[in-house]
């Protein structure tokens, strides 16, 4: 959050411990050398450190298939839930990840303007299956105008609970009705998507899957070592490596690359999905030796 924990809420980035004396990987970061400096006056038998593994070295990793997020719901997203109004992810059981909020304008009727506020976090607005606009909590709200019978769904996204201060304990979804003017749309339809464990999914090839999508590929290596992933061009969204959700990434950084643990890897092949919300980049991701934080 902003100022004083109840100004614009602004997320953390994924490596969070920007300002800690051993980094991600154990390696040393230029406080630790301060400290390392100070202690030094008051104690000259100081031990030189081990020396840190090598990293896997700068490579590329195709991305190789991909399936829309429509059409991997059933795999992914737990059953619909039907309720007046907009239920929050609490309602649902819903810690992180996705809800798909579904409802109906009601027609024939002209265009009026549709409002959908109280995002908490960020939320893509389709209209008749055609994306509208994307919302962002504390942003301004778009002036759209939509005539019925039309369908709307509202992908929204959950950015990270706050863990301190009078947000504590907020709810994450849409925290007000959907509104046709001055009208409630009531009946709407919400399914949870968890975004915990990765399933098998219907990958079709290449990357002709629009956003929001999932794409797949193949990262080879000789001998597990630790990593820098980086991806170049795409949006933003969530990256997995052998089913475990290493984090999110964003192009607005100042992150550029997500730090991955040797213990995920294996000897041979290795399977990375990320799951693209905005735009989807250029047909590769990239491992990179060392960390780009901004």
């Amino acid at each position: 959050m902003g100022e004083l924990a109840d100004g614009e809420y602004r997320a953390t980035t994924t490596s969070y411990d920007y300002d800690a004396p051993i980094d991600e990987r154990g390696a040393p970061t230029e406080k630790f050398w301060l400290f390392r400096e100070v202690l030094s006056r008051y104690n000259s038998d100081i031990p030189d450190l081990p020396p840190l593994p090598e990293t896997l070295p700068a490579t590329r990793v195709p991305l190789t298939g991909s399936v829309g997020l429509r059409d991997a719901l059933d795999q992914l997203a737990g059953p619909s839930v039907t309720a007046a109004l907009p239920p929050s992810f609490e309602d649902l059981g819903l810690t992180h990840g996705l809800v798909l909020y579904q409802v109906e304008v009601p027609g024939p009727r002209r265009p009026y303007r549709l409002r959908v506020r109280g995002v908490h976090d960020r939320a893509h607005l389709y209209v008749d299956g055609e994306q509208a606009a994307v919302l962002e909590r504390g942003g301004e709200e778009p002036v759209l105008e939509v005539a019925g019978p039309a369908r709307l769904e509202v992908l929204v996204e959950s950015m990270g609970r706050t863990n301190y201060g009078p947000a504590l304990g907020e709810r994450k979804g849409l925290m007000a009705p959907i509104m046709h003017d001055r009208q409630y749309l009531h009946g709407v339809t919400a399914r949870p998507v968890p975004l915990r464990e990765l399933p098998a999914l219907p990958y079709g090839e290449g990357l002709s899957a629009a956003a929001p999508a999932l794409f797949r590929g193949e990262l080879a290596v000789e001998r597990p070592a630790d990593g820098f992933l980086a991806l170049p061009g795409w949006g933003k969204g969530y990256v997995w490596v052998n089913g475990f959700l290493l984090g999110r990434y964003w192009d607005r950084g100042p992150q550029r690359t997500l730090y991955v643990p040797w213990p995920l890897l294996r000897a041979g092949a290795n399977e990375i999905v990320i799951l693209e919300l905005d735009r989807v980049g250029e047909p590769a991701l990239e491992i990179r030796p060392a960390a780009e934080l901004g």
